[in-house]
């Protein structure tokens, strides 16, 4: 877990407050805590063969209900039909709903024996919509961590402005984790990892998740070493410094080279030692250049992980790789895995 996050005096208080007592990491601990939760709930409620089949089986377990804003007639439907039912909290959900907020939980109070506990109200207008699932799974990740009345009188998902909240990126790191729940991703691995296999997974499994989401969150899953790779230009970190004089004359423009901006390794991979670092340049005979330059669309290959190198021109060890590479707009996207013996 990343290191920053692990240090926050948040994340602490919220591990004892649910009663862990983590010797190392919070973020691992409070991460299991809901993983073994959600466990329970398929076992004793109900037997999930997909996400899909999942978040229900929680969302009904923590007595909880979505209501889905598709535009702004039916969000003003959602508050006028909450405050028929004496829920004064929903008189504000316009304004609550601002464009930086993707989800908002109430904690009903005039409700029904039978009726849920909790209202997920989950934006999904213009391009919220693709993080639907996703913020479904941190409304929830939220409820998995009630631990008092006073902890949750509402929580929002926000796409920027809590970016930096302890609080809220470990519910990320939750949904992150439990909206691709390995043992329930695992069984449905079959044969060498490939975009088309990821696909097929995602619209059989979690038709609701965003394609991105959904990539990252299966090789994240992924039983074996893994490495996805986004590559697009950039520069390194000391020419991106430079830019800012560009105009001024100062210095010569820096030519930006094909980078990889993103890179995800996986447990497996991370476990053996097998990653590619952000920002290091795409070799020149890796087939990923060749996609990005549109030679190719899609593409495979076998090469070597030793012909990444950093800025300094230290290389990465030698191991022999095979690299799955597809054009994504002005990117590159490439999953890599040390190649079979």
């Amino acid at each position: 877990m990343a290191s920053r996050l692990s240090r926050a005096t948040k994340i602490w208080t919220l591990a004892r407050d649910l009663g862990l007592k983590p010797k190392g990491d919070p973020v691992l601990a409070v991460r299991e805590y809901c993983e073994q939760r959600v466990m329970g709930m398929i076992q004793e409620f109900s037997s999930c063969e997909t996400l899909t089949d999942l978040i229900e089986t929680v969302r009904g377990r923590l007595e909880a209900t979505f209501e889905i804003v598709r535009d702004d007639e039916e969000l003003r439907q959602i508050r006028d039909r909450y405050i028929e039912k004496r829920e004064a909290a929903f008189a504000n959900l316009e304004a609550e709903l601002s464009r930086d907020v993707f989800g908002i939980t109430f904690q009903r109070r005039k409700r029904e024996p039978w009726e849920p506990r909790f209202v997920s109200v989950i934006d999904c207008r213009g391009d919220k919509a693709a993080r639907k699932y996703f913020t479904k799974w941190h409304e929830l990740a939220h409820l998995l961590c009630l631990t008092d009345q006073l902890r949750l009188a509402f929580r929002r998902t926000h796409s920027h402005h809590d970016s930096k909240d302890p609080e809220e990126s470990m519910m990320d790191v939750i949904a992150g984790h439990l909206g691709f729940l390995p043992s329930l991703v695992r069984p449905h691995v079959t044969g060498e990892i490939s975009f088309d296999t990821l696909d097929t997974m995602k619209e059989h499994l979690c038709p609701e998740a965003s394609r991105e989401a959904a990539l990252t969150g299966f090789v994240q899953a992924w039983p074996t070493p893994v490495i996805f790779v986004k590559a697009r230009l950039g520069f390194r970190k000391e020419q991106s410094g430079q830019l800012d004089q560009m105009n001024f004359g100062f210095r010569d423009h820096p030519v930006p080279a094909l980078r990889a901006t993103t890179t995800i390794s996986n447990q497996e991979a991370r476990r053996v030692g097998f990653r590619i670092h952000q920002n290091m340049r795409v070799p020149q005979s890796s087939i990923l250049r060749a996609v990005f330059e549109g030679r190719l669309s899609t593409a495979e290959s076998d090469e070597d992980l030793g012909w990444w190198e950093a800025s300094d021109g230290t290389a990465l060890p030698a191991v022999p790789i095979r690299v799955k590479a597809r054009r994504a707009w002005e990117a590159v996207e490439g999953l890599i895995t040390p190649k079979p013996s």
